[in-house]
């Protein structure tokens, strides 16, 4: 959790291969989303222009696919991020400055592979890991597809090459030894399958179901990276969160073939039937909003500890310094202050800032309300979501 601007802002980091789908996960959030904050005064959505202007280049791609009444996709293909970009998300309820931000990187897939990385780019990889190492919480996308139509031997064994496994299993174990040194914070890695709609048939549309046998092929291909969390800092949750990134889709034909440029040496390609109506049916990535969610109102549950206990040691060399120490710590929580997130001069400040626009004290007063109202609508609207189940598909590992 860091601050930038006086907006409080949770770092997610991404660890995913080249084209496995990190644009159309972030996109499956932003779209599962609206059913879950449907009927409240909050709403996700992009944060900048930047992540606005990509994720409309995404639907208006996906919408030409629909108009094409056919979906291709390359696993493995070289193309795809050439250079880092953060997604900045925001949970708003529309007032100025009480927002919470969640940002997620993205960073060319195969920079994973040492060999792959171009040179002159150790600076910006550094910064990447070190993003990646700052986040409580990891996402690892994964082409369902690339471990479901691998039926032969020959193409089972390139699947640790295409999804990169060894190498997101490296930055996976630096990461949880760093979670290690803080075993008092929480900390969540999701594994995020896409692009399962022709492997559940809880969807509306699917009539296969390969559940059972996507699950276990996660378990099995993913067992290191698993272990390796487990053993170095047992405290992290792990999920296993499956979804449908488009919904009305079906394989039509999967091919393996070569491809002398990739460390593979071969690619699948994916062929989709699009099923009418052609309607864009996201399901499973609200899940992952309910998870970052968790995992923020924990983060802040343990924020708030350790101030009051901070505050009790401080004071203990008297017990009315004691009381008084707890009678503060206690006096507001988190999203009553937000004196940490908003600014370093504290509350008092924070509502000075909020009715600055203010002509008089009564000015100031009605916008110092108003943005407490609006802090405490996304309190509260944090908390039910926090408190939501997960969907039937999501597996604790």
């Amino acid at each position: 959790m860091t601050s930038s601007n006086s907006v409080p802002e949770f770092k997610v980091g991404i660890v995913g291969p080249t084209r496995v789908g990190k644009t159309s996960l972030i996109a499956a959030v932003l779209q599962d989303s609206q059913h879950q904050l449907a009927g409240s005064p909050v709403t996700l959505r992009p944060a900048n222009t930047g992540t606005e202007k990509r994720l409309s280049k995404y639907r208006r791609d996906l919408q030409g696919s629909f108009n094409a009444k056919e979906l291709v996709f390359h696993s493995g293909a070289l193309a795809g991020t050439q250079e880092p970009f953060t997604f900045e998300l925001t949970l708003t309820t529309g007032h100025s400055n009480t927002n919470i931000n969640m940002h997620f990187l993205d960073f060319p897939g195969g920079w994973l592979d040492p060999e792959m990385r171009p040179d002159g780019r150790k600076a910006d990889w550094e910064k990447c890991v070190e993003w990646i190492n700052e986040s409580s919480i990891l996402l690892i996308p994964i082409d369902a597809t690339v471990l479901m139509e691998a039926e032969e031997a020959r193409h089972k064994r390139l699947t640790p090459s295409l999804l990169a496994i060894p190498n997101v299993s490296d930055l996976v174990r630096d990461w949880a030894k760093i979670r290690q040194q803080q075993m008092d914070q929480p900390a969540l890695i999701v594994f995020c399958p896409l692009k399962c709609e022709s492997y559940f048939n809880d969807n509306g549309w699917g009539v296969r179901d390969g559940s059972k046998g996507l699950l276990s092929r996660i378990e099995h291909n993913y067992a290191s990276v698993i272990e390796a969390v487990k053993k170095e800092a047992p405290h992290v949750q792990i999920r296993y969160c499956p979804i449908d990134t488009i919904g009305c889709v079906e394989i039509k034909k999967a091919l393996w073939h070569e491809n002398a440029s990739l460390p593979s040496g071969y690619e699948l390609d994916v062929k989709y039937k699009i099923r009418t109506p052609a309607e864009l049916r996201v399901k499973g990535a609200d899940s992952i909003l309910l998870n970052i969610c968790r995992q923020v109102m924990k983060v802040i549950e343990t924020s708030e500890m350790q101030k009051e206990k901070e505050a009790i040691d401080k004071a203990t060399h008297a017990k009315v310094a004691a009381d008084q120490a707890r009678k503060i710590a206690n006096e507001a929580g988190f999203f009553d202050r937000l004196s940490d997130w908003w600014n370093d001069k504290g509350w008092d400040h924070r509502k000075d800032m909020a009715g600055s626009a203010g002509s008089n004290a009564a000015d100031k007063d009605k916008a110092a309300k108003e943005a407490t109202a609006s802090i405490n609508q996304l309190k509260a609207v944090m908390e039910i979501l926090a408190n939501k189940p997960d969907d039937s598909r999501v597996v604790e590992l």
